[in-house]
């Protein structure tokens, strides 16, 4: 018998019994007992495909064996981060070897912590965006500030357009002074790097998707031209190095994508696919599918018995 919901008896009553108490700003209403590779298991015994996978960000699985005994092992050294430990100063030299030469990192606990280090010290009065999810960041922790499409004082771009059919950037078209690329949900799920570089914008920001999922921020920019960053703790530090080393030697980025079926996307773009059409998290819950709005992402681990279950749902 499968333990994955059936919509005819899908029941949700421990998790909406304790979201009662809690304040839940995701779309998932489920509270999650653990996590492994593609999957996600909730205290209601239900067993979901994971495809939204904390927005791309988390590139290698949930609770990857080699990662987690990396960052156990961190944390043991201990997890203040008022002081700089030598776990910072190995991720350094690792995130730098995914840029080019001539550049600066700037750590962050956070990805927004980051942007917002990075905005202040710009000090614009207005911004350039190329996806929903940037606009909808921005105007969150930015509200006085002005949106527009294509010429503003900075651009935060990321590399692909997420909003269409995947497709490059022009970061030209843009008439600011200052370019910024925001990899986020990009670096590393098309190639080992960023992609861009910074003979083409001034600054590259990117988040969780550099640690596995787990929470940070980065910046890199050219020397003497970034904000002032933060000092992480030795377990984050660890999971973005081992992250990075790990996808340096185990990703097959030409096959990524293969098992993605052409027949129900209409763009893909390596472990990036889009739907025909667009689907609310609480629809698919009882098909036990994980993913909001209609952007998916893959891990290694997702098999054609995954994307069979997707089909199902949105058929």
């Amino acid at each position: 018998m499968s333990d994955f919901p059936s919509p005819d008896n899908y029941k949700t009553a421990n998790s909406n019994g304790l979201l009662k108490h809690l304040f839940n700003p995701c779309p998932f209403n489920i509270i999650i007992k653990r996590e492994k590779m593609q999957y996600i298991y909730d205290i209601d015994n239900n067993k979901y495909t994971d495809f939204f996978l904390n927005n791309g960000t988390v590139i290698y699985g949930h609770n990857y064996g080699t990662l987690t005994k990396f960052i156990k092992n961190a944390l043991s050294a201990g997890s203040e981060s008022l002081f700089l430990n030598k776990f910072q100063y190995r991720t350094f030299r690792t995130v730098k070897e995914a840029t080019d030469k001539n550049n600066d990192i700037r750590f962050y606990n956070t990805e927004n912590i980051a942007l917002i280090a990075l905005i202040n010290m710009l000090n614009p009065s207005s911004i350039a965006v190329n996806t929903s999810r940037i606009k909808n960041i921005i105007k969150a922790l930015f509200p006085s500030l002005s949106i527009t499409e294509k010429k503003a004082d900075i651009a935060i771009l990321e590399p692909i357009e997420f909003d269409n059919r995947l497709e490059d950037t022009d970061f030209k078209v843009y008439d600011t002074k200052t370019k910024i690329s925001y990899e986020s949900r990009t670096a590393f799920r098309l190639k080992y790097g960023f992609i861009k570089n910074l003979d083409e914008v001034n600054y590259i920001i990117a988040g969780a998707n550099l640690s596995n999922g787990l929470d940070c921020g980065v910046i890199v920019g050219k020397r003497d031209t970034l904000p002032v960053g933060e000092n992480i703790p030795s377990y984050k530090a660890t999971a973005i190095n081992e992250t990075l080393k790990l996808y340096k030697r185990k990703m097959d980025y030409p096959s990524f994508g293969e098992i993605i079926p052409q027949n129900i996307v209409k763009a893909k773009r390596g472990s990036i696919f889009k739907l025909k059409s667009s689907y609310k998290a609480e629809t698919l819950l009882p098909y036990g599918i994980i993913l909001d709005g209609d952007t998916g992402y893959i891990t290694p681990y997702h098999t054609e018995r995954d994307f069979h279950r997707l089909k199902q749902a949105i058929s």
